[in-house]
């Protein structure tokens, strides 16, 4: 099994252990919302919630505070744009 894709540099590392608590990922095809959590995951300890419909998202955003927010604009039955105006 190969490693991690990306690797961040140790002050890189250290900023974004302080700044990432929890990050959302928003996308309805399983296998890419994965990769997109791993990497998350092996740049800093986070918590990563994944939210794989519009719907899970905004409620995602109503119990959580994520710090960071990675969607498409536009997937499946995903506006992107629509769950960035919830945050409003």
């Amino acid at each position: 099994q190969a490693g991690p894709v990306y690797r961040a540099d140790t002050k890189t590392k250290q900023l974004l252990e302080r700044r990432l608590e929890h990050v959302l990922v928003v996308d309805p095809h399983a296998a890419s919302s994965k990769l997109i959590a791993d990497l998350v995951r092996t740049m800093a300890p986070a918590q990563v919630t994944v939210a794989r419909e519009q719907a899970q998202a905004v409620d995602a955003l109503r119990h959580w505070d994520p710090r960071l927010i990675v969607i498409e604009r536009s997937a499946g039955d995903i506006d992107g744009c629509a769950v960035v105006r919830a945050l409003r």
